[in-house]
């Protein structure tokens, strides 16, 4: 019997990058400038949160480059609360990437912060060095 789906999504929410370097002090919101693609117009680039649409499981995912500072991470805010560190990173240059599933209901904000006062990388040669985006998960299917 073919499988039906009863809860059908929308794959891909968005993808957001930093379009030019930007320093940021600890625990201050990340805002992603350039959007590649916002499929529900539910990330807001002033102010660097995503709204979810919809209720359900999503994937989160970020990368990021910092070029200064003494260690940084990469902080997952769901709600105004911190929910995971995506990643901790030491030096004077790196880059980090982590991804996580996480349920959301309608209307719930998710958000990055900088975990330390540091400058997160934007493009360099043309590509992106940091960046956030968030896929809706498919949840129910039936016999």
């Amino acid at each position: 019997m073919a499988r039906t789906n009863i809860n059908p999504i929308v794959p891909i929410l968005f993808s957001a990058y930093f379009s030019v370097s930007t320093a940021y002090t600890a625990g201050q919101i990340l805002k992603f400038d350039t959007k590649d693609f916002d499929t529900t117009n539910s990330y807001n680039t002033t102010t660097g949160q995503f709204t979810a649409p919809f209720t359900g499981y999503y994937l989160i995912q970020v990368t990021g480059r910092y070029t200064a500072g003494s260690g940084s991470g990469l902080d997952i805010f769901k709600n105004n609360a911190t929910y995971a560190r995506a990643d901790e990173i030491n030096g004077s240059t790196a880059n980090a990437a982590g991804g996580i599933p996480i349920f959301l209901n309608k209307n719930d904000v998710l958000d990055l912060r900088s975990g330390n006062s540091t400058t997160w990388g934007g493009l360099i040669s043309g590509q992106r060095t940091s960046t956030f985006s968030v896929t809706r998960l498919p949840t129910s299917f039936v016999e």
